[in-house]
């Protein structure tokens, strides 16, 4: 071709030309570029023409599979009678799942091609689509496992808080409840709890400890036919004076093998404060009523005025559970007491319990209120207990720095057992000339991030279309996973390929 590149510039006056035709590739689907190339030789030097743009009109037919001939011509204007043609056939489909399936005899999954918002369907292409959708789904729920999985909601301290228990990892020993975790804000930690027999007749079989036991504070009594049970926890003040204001117990019935009831029951709690000096205080009772197929409830037990306990006595807070005419087993599954300790003391938040697995970071981001802004400064620290399985590391922001503030920690948990561990994170805060005040966190955490879908599913793991080597987790190594099997079941569907 000549400087113009037209047709006329062709020099053919003394030299024979020989034109053929190629394309890349001869197998295509619709809507796929075709690149064209034409070869022409004058003498033996050989000149490309890429990229030729072919269109069809009218457009193909609907079908899945047509056959289409192409024919490329090329003539001389200046010598009409001269006229190369060349012709190819190409095999075109109209989906590239077609092409795989009919042309190539393959499999029309692959792991790369992902489904989703913008692709509702597999297209049997893996493009920048699919790694689009990746991101757009990056970490989505519910098996794209997010780092950490909040299981609860959090609990706030110093906001009428006093004592409060909800029994997670407690060990059972007899009657007795043992290793249970206590957030005391002007009290000492009790310690263990223990359930007694009103009547003493010797039906109490110690505590439930069966699976819809667990975490739970369950007699095995049955309050209705065989007599009631009582707890008492010690109340021993660390601040001076304290007004006890009502007290909350979440309750959870059970049957008598210590499963979830499979019909109504009822019953009522009392709870009473008694001083070793000052004799009873006093004492509310509810009674409640609660359904099969769950047997759980909560009340609040209010007091007729605010109890004021000072450091001069100790307190018993005494929970007494009464069968009324369908009961069975009844236990607590957490209990709260509330009022004032100290107006100026911070308010903590250490925020939700979480499920994860090892390895990965779980960042803490609880919240602190600084009730006395221009008093003496906070400290805190991150504190943790954990069976010897477990290794932990804690990376946190030593500094509270103005009235809300959020003293973050990642936590960083290991273990290489099947059985999952329960770590219990603590933030004290602490305020010169008040109480100090603690919050915790329940880290339940799995070796494999695929048994923590199981845990929180309950019977299978549902990998997320962005888990492409199915570990149950969305990653950098996914991506990487792309390249590494870019349509490894059938490569020719990244670009139409030659017919074999």
């Amino acid at each position: 071709l000549g400087p113009g590149g037209k047709a006329s510039d062709w020099e053919t006056s003394t030299v024979t030309f020989a034109v053929g035709g190629e394309s890349d590739p001869n197998f295509v689907y619709v809507g796929e570029p075709l690149g064209i190339r034409l070869v022409a030789k004058a003498g033996t030097q050989e000149m490309n023409f890429d990229n030729v743009n072919l269109a069809a009109d009218p457009p193909f037919p609907p079908s899945e599979l047509s056959t289409v001939e192409l024919t490329v011509m090329v003539n001389d204007e200046s010598n009409p009678t001269y006229l190369l043609k060349d012709s190819m056939t190409l095999d075109v489909y109209d989906t590239a799942c077609s092409a795989a399936r009919i042309g190539l005899s393959l499999a029309e999954e692959n792991l790369g091609d992902i489904v989703g918002d913008s692709e509702p369907k597999p297209d049997c292409v893996t493009d920048i689509y699919d790694l689009a959708e990746m991101a757009l789904t990056w970490l989505d729920e519910p098996d794209g496992l997010p780092p950490g999985a909040v299981i609860g909601s959090p609990g706030t301290i110093n906001e009428r808080h006093i004592l409060s228990t909800d029994f997670t990892n407690r060990i059972v020993d007899g009657p007795t409840a043992t290793n249970i975790t206590w957030n005391a804000t002007g009290v000492l930690d009790p310690g263990d709890l223990t359930a007694v027999e009103v009547y003493n007749l010797g039906y109490l079989d110690g505590l439930h400890d069966k699976i819809a036991a667990q975490n739970r504070f369950v007699p095995n009594l049955n309050i209705y036919n065989e007599g009631p049970w009582s707890a008492t926890i010690t109340l021993d003040l660390t601040f001076s004076p304290i007004t006890l204001e009502d007290a909350v117990l979440d309750y959870q019935h059970l049957g008598n093998a210590g499963v979830i009831p499979t019909v109504d029951k009822d019953g009522k709690f009392t709870v009473s404060v008694t001083g070793s000096d000052s004799g009873l205080l006093d004492s509310i009772t509810i009674s409640h009523e609660v359904t099969a197929y769950d047997g759980s409830g909560s009340d609040t037990f209010t007091f007729s005025s605010p109890l004021v306990l000072t450091d001069s006595e100790t307190y018993d807070f005494t929970i007494l559970a009464e069968g009324i005419s369908t009961g069975a087993n009844v236990g607590l599954e957490a209990l709260t007491l509330r009022g004032i300790v100290d107006p100026l003391a911070p308010t903590v938040n250490a925020g939700p319990d979480w499920i994860t697995w090892s390895g990965e970071p779980v960042i803490m981001d609880p919240t602190v209120v600084n009730n006395d802004p221009l008093g003496p400064p906070l400290t805190h620290v991150w504190t943790w207990a954990a069976d010897p399985n477990t290794s932990i590391v804690i990376t946190e922001d030593g500094t509270i720095p103005d009235d809300t503030a959020t003293p973050e920690a990642v936590v960083v948990i290991t273990k290489d057992t099947d059985n999952p561990s329960f770590v219990v994170l603590t933030l004290t805060v602490t305020r010169p000339g008040s109480p100090t005040i603690s919050d915790t966190v329940v880290i339940e955490v799995y070796d494999e991030a695929c048994k923590m879908g199981l845990a929180m599913d309950m019977w299978w793991v549902e990998y997320d279309p962005s888990d492409i080597n199915t570990d149950c987790i969305t990653t950098l190594e996914d991506f990487a996973e792309i390249p590494k099997t870019w349509l490894i079941n059938y490569d020719i569907l990244t670009e139409p390929v030659e017919k074999p």
